[in-house]
């Protein structure tokens, strides 16, 4: 079967629980399973209690012969923006460049991560995302041990900007996601990705939705005249948003059609649902 039409299996990491489901390829893809998984013990500072609820999901056959997609959760990724630099005439010189400006953000902590550049147009800045080698390196093989083939693994925060691009201001704006233990905030200008902050939450929501209203406030005073240059666009689970229902106008409360997409969208929709 070519690998453009093996099933798919989608998967989001996250230090208290994993999401899977399963898509049937075809002209219509459809989802024929999906579970979520509760990690007992799981902390933040390790992905092992993660890794291992996810290992042994992965022994029912059900998933196996496949394509499979990892989603990161934001917390175990490390992000920064890479100015523009005219000196620097190739990839491997910018991927250099950019390691060298995420150790000084972050410190030795990242000397052995993978990095990654996010695409930008020339003359502007670019995402810089930095995920740890060794998990990288034990989702692979996890994949193959359940006969999956790896095609993308990519951080939360990426993803969905890649998931709601097309409902983003052409004058830009701020895309807030909010998942597990973390929100993670991205500035969109007119050319390209501006600015990029990642903290981690709490689990008093009260406080973390003044959070969110201080931001939006603080975000429309800097973002220039336009309303839509003011807009903060927020992903996030479902109930928070029941709770949120009057923080402002400021606040745009980011919504799919349900049963739309394909294997991420669908698996977006589950993280919404579950949280």
């Amino acid at each position: 079967m070519s690998p453009l039409w093996r099933d798919e299996v989608g998967v989001f990491l996250a230090p208290r629980r994993v999401l899977i489901n399963r898509m049937r390829r075809g002209l219509r893809p459809t989802c024929v399973a999906d579970r979520t998984l509760p990690v007992e013990g799981g902390g933040f500072n390790d992905w092992g209690p993660s890794l291992a609820v996810l290992g042994a999901e992965l022994r029912d056959p059900c998933w196996h012969d496949a394509n499979v997609r990892f989603v990161v959760a934001n917390h175990w990724v490390r992000f920064t923006m890479i100015p523009w630099s005219a000196d620097l005439s190739d990839d491997e010189e910018r991927l250099a460049h950019g390691r060298l400006l995420m150790h000084e953000v972050f410190g030795d902590a990242v000397n052995d991560w993978t990095l990654a550049l996010g695409e930008a147009a020339a003359g502007q800045p670019q995402l810089a995302c930095a995920m740890p080698s060794l998990l990288k390196t034990e989702l692979s093989s996890m994949a193959a041990s359940a006969k999956l083939r790896m095609v993308s693994l990519q951080p939360h925060l990426v993803v969905s900007f890649n998931r709601w691009r097309q409902r983003l201001p052409e004058a830009g704006g701020w895309l807030v996601v909010i998942d597990d233990g973390t929100l993670a905030a991205l500035r969109l200008g007119r050319s390209g990705w501006e600015e990029v902050h990642c903290v981690r939450i709490g689990t008093d929501w009260s406080a973390e939705l003044k959070r969110l209203q201080t931001f939006a406030r603080l975000a429309g005073a800097s973002a220039g005249s336009t309303a839509e240059g003011r807009k903060v666009m927020v992903e996030a689970p479902f109930w928070l948003r029941t709770v949120a229902a009057d923080c402002g106008e400021m606040l745009e409360w980011l919504k799919s059609d349900e049963g739309s997409g394909g294997t991420l969208e669908r698996l977006a929709q589950l993280a919404e649902i579950n949280a």
